[in-house]
């Protein structure tokens, strides 16, 4: 360590008093408490004066104080000390509504205590959120303001600290209506005051070197979860960096942006890309690994970088459906095809194909390779998707690495671990296909070749023609109808192969001749379509 720490154990009123200069860095993440967590803690609060209890510990507090601004920077704890002010603005204006309501000048006094002595004033407040929040934080909670009871539309923070403040109303307010008169009603919720600022304790670690303050944090928070995994590697690439922190910042901001799905989607998308250029690691030992390779300014700025310009294309292969990157309409057709057949662990060769400047045609080629790998190897073989993840790893690697000349060369690698022509035959054969999704692109590819233009994959359902056979997931005993047919059949049970007769898709009239089809005849279908699903995906 390089700094001096320091440890001490505070009562929550003292902790207040003694740190007027809070202040969340512009690095952390936003307000992000659930409903679950703050009736939580009122829980803890509750038990504390019901049962009389002499203390309760709230937590370690991490702080960074600097020595320029003089401020004490809130390293880890954030969550907790946030949900604390929002908790004293809720007493602080239930103080002020009693007093409006019924003159009662102790609870004026109450409400303007706790303004001097914990929120501070205007241009002076005690306690500072990052940008994104501050100005709300400081209109709604810091302020002596009534709280604005309109729900913030965009910003995810705003709604947090929104659904706290109205949670933590709604729990104070049963435990104080149940006194009648507005004396005791004061009384009441002074308890529950005192009781927090009195009996929750914390435990500060405070530290004036910057990077100590983010090691204690990467110590203390190494927990191997998804979302302490995607803190921890935001937090060290920060510290890593230098005077190029805003830059660093700027793009992490971008990056999730861009991803649309917070921490767990960033933890997910940064290990797809290790994984497309390193030895392969697992989620749990993700930031162990970029923590030994990534130990400087430059390397923090070129992974941010390269990590940025790459999460549109993440964003387009695990949510096709929702996110368009790509222009290549059928390159979107197949990729919305591998989500629906489950697979995720092809996405470094993508990433890989695209940072290395591969066309969408080109990409398109191996997506298609890869399609047919899930559907011989997973969806028809049944083998355990998980087993490749080291396989499409490598490949990536190697895209990155210029092992390949060619789109070809990069198939070649794809086919080596695909099941082989013959045993993919015989699995057709006699497949079941459990799932709907699957069901629809075997069934749109092979049984409905000859009239994919007029199937909307969307727009489709799957009706197994005999339920009685012993095993009705065999994919010949499947057939493609529209919405509408689907609801005509789920309103008129007994007319089903009445309406498949009128379906719109050939085959599926074809097949409503066959109500007693039996589960040979069923799988000599399947031998039947064998080769054309051979040769479909080669």
């Amino acid at each position: 360590m390089t700094g001096e720490l320091n440890t001490q154990r505070f009562k929550m009123g003292a902790f207040f008093k003694e740190f007027g200069d809070l202040q969340v860095p512009l690095y952390q993440r936003g307000y992000d408490w659930q409903t679950d967590q703050v009736e939580e803690m009122m829980n803890d609060l509750s038990e504390v004066i019901e049962e009389k209890q002499d203390s309760h510990f709230f937590g370690l507090i991490v702080l960074n104080s600097d020595t320029e601004d003089k401020k004490k920077y809130v390293i880890d704890g954030q969550q907790r000390i946030t949900t604390s002010f929002i908790f004293l603005a809720v007493v602080r204006n239930m103080f002020l509504k009693l007093n409006k309501e019924h003159s009662n000048a102790i609870a004026e006094v109450r409400a303007n205590d706790l303004q001097d002595n914990y929120f501070g004033s205007k241009g002076n407040y005690r306690f500072g959120q990052s940008k994104d929040l501050n100005d709300y934080f400081e209109r709604n909670i810091m302020s002596k303001n009534a709280f604005d009871v309109t729900s913030p539309d965009n910003r995810s923070s705003e709604k947090n600290v929104f659904k706290t403040y109205e949670t933590i109303t709604k729990m104070i307010s049963e435990k104080i209506s149940k006194k009648l008169q507005p004396n005791d009603k004061v009384t009441a919720l002074y308890d529950i005051l005192t009781s927090f600022l009195e009996k929750f304790y914390v435990i500060t670690l405070s530290t004036s070197s910057r990077s100590d303050a983010f090691v204690i944090f990467e110590t203390l928070n190494d927990r191997g979860t998804e979302l302490s995994a995607s803190d921890l590697l935001k937090n060290h690439l920060l510290r890593i960096s230098g005077s190029d922190i805003d830059y660093v910042k700027e793009y992490w901001d971008s990056m999730v942006e861009s991803l649309n799905g917070g921490a767990k989607n960033v933890t997910k998308f940064v290990r797809s890309y290790w994984n497309s250029k390193n030895n392969f690691v697992t989620e749990k030992l993700l930031y162990k690994g970029i923590y030994s390779k990534v130990q400087s300014s430059s390397d923090a700025k070129n992974l941010i970088r390269s990590l940025n310009d790459l999460a549109p294309v993440y964003g387009a292969i695990s949510d096709p459906k929702n996110t368009e990157y790509f222009s290549n309409e059928m390159l979107n057709k197949e990729l919305i095809t591998l989500a629906d057949l489950g697979l995720k662990t092809y996405y470094p060769v993508i990433l890989a194909l695209e940072e290395n400047g591969y066309s969408e045609n080109d990409i398109l080629t191996v997506v298609h390779k890869i399609n047919s790998f899930v559907v011989r190897n997973f969806t028809i073989g049944g083998l355990v998707a998980n087993k490749y993840e080291k396989t499409f790893s490598k490949i990536a690697i190697g895209i990155n690495k210029r092992q390949y000349e060619s789109v070809d060369e990069v198939n070649q690698a794809i086919s080596e671990e695909m099941v082989p022509d013959e045993k993919f035959r015989v699995d057709f054969g006699q497949a079941q296909v459990k799932t709907e999704k699957a069901s629809k692109h075997i069934l749109a590819d092979i049984f409905y070749a000859d009239e994919i233009g007029k199937i909307d994959i969307n727009n489709v359902k799957v009706i197994n023609l005999n339920e009685n056979i012993s095993d009705p997931n065999l994919i010949g005993n499947k057939v493609l109808v529209t919405k509408r047919e689907f609801a005509d059949i789920k309103q008129a049970k007994n007319n089903k192969f009445s309406i498949l007769s009128r379906s719109k898709f050939d085959y599926t009239r074809k097949m409503a001749n066959y109500p007693d089809i039996t589960e040979d005849e069923v799988q000599n279908i399947q031998v039947e379509h064998a080769y054309e699903a051979v040769s479909f995906w080669k």
